[in-house]
């Protein structure tokens, strides 16, 4: 949880610090949240693609 607030607020300090830096650190815990949702659906559809 420490962490978590941690990179919270590491990430605010790059924003204000690197507008750029803000949009890839943006990406990057998109990613982050997104993908163990995401990759076992695409993994099942690379693995079965008959299947809906």
């Amino acid at each position: 949880m420490l962490v978590f607030l941690f990179s919270i607020f590491e990430f605010f300090y790059y924003c204000s610090l690197w507008p750029f830096a803000c949009s890839c650190l943006f990406l990057l815990l998109k990613s982050l949240f997104y993908l163990p949702f995401e990759f076992p659906f695409y993994s099942a559809l690379g693995s079965n693609p008959s299947k809906p």
